[in-house]
């Protein structure tokens, strides 16, 4: 490939990573987004700029070799070298940055002595990173109460721990309840993660945003089951949010077993713990026409929730029949055909939006 291409690139990437726009000037493609606060106020601070066509591209990935860019500057990283990579020559032009952030302890490159520069950084990556420029401090279980905690890498596990416990995982509005570790991280989540790192490390005189977050507010959605017609409505049991957790027995231990943990061992649901939790075990649910579907799920008191039956029916009313139980209902009509189907709650809180969906699927209109 030509040399020159490359140099050319490579000053490019430089230069959207640490050319400062005019405070308070907005990038012509922020406007709306809703990573926007985070973007303007790293760019106020020059610690993150855009391009020279005044846009900062918040949905584009960002390279090894850029995020490197980042972290030095936001964490004010002298440049002092640091491990050699096989893939990082000394005129390479993130090679400070990278030796910066090696030298800190925050990268260790690969197993094969490689670092990709040019590979973009995961989320994983990004967010470990981050979280060993935190300070140490005691095991949470926050992690666990995303729906995707089990995709996170057990080399990462610890320091995504971290990462969830300081609120560190920012990601789209709709896709809260997700880490998404293997998923390439964009420029607008990279710079929520650096702002929620400096806000912790209280580096900058920042003001505390909550957006891409769980639920700052606690809102919580933990259950959502259907409840054929032929079981008791108070079995199984729902616990409320503020409840004491019970030890499961028998078959229910047994349907919970290659589930993620509900509760904390403790059994007390902490306040900052927003996540949805589905506890039913997989399998298939047929509905005749007639026959109705009941639907029941536990969250934040005093919400507004309503259920999806997907390719059915949405946005489907639950009303609140016990502080934090909801029960809402559909009856399957003649016309209804639906093949592996799921129900989903969403649970308004003021601005908290909840999802949860019910593992279980359904038939719909068979027999």
């Amino acid at each position: 490939m030509d040399t020159n291409i490359l140099h050319r690139s490579a000053a490019l990437s430089l230069a959207a990573l640490l050319m400062s726009s005019p405070a308070l000037a907005a990038f012509r493609d922020t406007q709306g987004h809703w990573a926007s606060p985070y973007i303007a106020g790293l760019n106020e601070r020059s610690l993150i700029g855009g391009f020279p066509d005044g846009s900062f591209q918040p949905d584009r990935p960002i390279t090894r070799a850029e995020f490197a860019v980042v972290v030095q500057r936001a964490l004010d990283l002298k440049p002092v070298p640091g491990k050699t990579f096989k893939d990082v020559l000394a005129g390479f032009w993130a090679a400070a940055a990278i030796g910066s952030v090696s030298a800190a302890g925050l990268v260790g490159g690969f197993p094969d002595g490689s670092f990709r520069p040019n590979e973009p950084v995961t989320r994983v990556q990004a967010l470990a990173v981050l979280a060993k420029a935190l300070p140490e401090g005691p095991g949470s279980p926050a992690l666990r109460w995303y729906h995707d905690a089990l995709q996170v890498p057990a080399w990462a596990e610890p320091a995504l721990g971290r990462a969830a416990t300081a609120k560190l995982i920012v990601n789209t509005p709709e896709r809260l309840q997700l880490v998404e570790p293997g998923r390439s991280a964009t420029r607008a989540e990279v710079a929520g993660f650096i702002y929620q790192t400096l806000t912790v490390l209280k580096r900058e005189e920042l003001p505390p945003l909550s957006i891409g977050l769980r639920s700052p507010r606690g809102a919580v959605l933990s259950t959502v089951m259907v409840v054929p017609e032929d079981i008791d409505p108070d079995l199984p049991r729902l616990l409320p949010p503020e409840a004491e957790a019970a030890p499961a027995t028998g078959s229910q231990q047994a349907q919970s077993d290659d589930l993620p943990r509900l509760l904390p061992p403790e059994g007390d649901m902490a306040e900052d713990i927003e996540q949805s939790v589905l506890t039913t075990a997989p399998g298939t649910i047929a509905f005749r026409p007639g026959e109705r579907i009941r639907v029941r799920a536990v969250g934040t008191p005093r919400a507004t929730v309503r259920f999806t039956i997907a390719g059915v029916s949405d946005k489907l009313p639950m009303e609140e029949v016990q502080p934090g139980v909801y029960e809402g209902s559909y009856t399957v009509q003649p016309g209804d055909r639906a093949e592996q189907t799921r129900v989903q709650v969403t649970l308004v809180d003021g601005n908290n939006v909840l999802s949860a969906v019910e593992p279980r699927t359904l038939e719909i209109g068979a027999g």
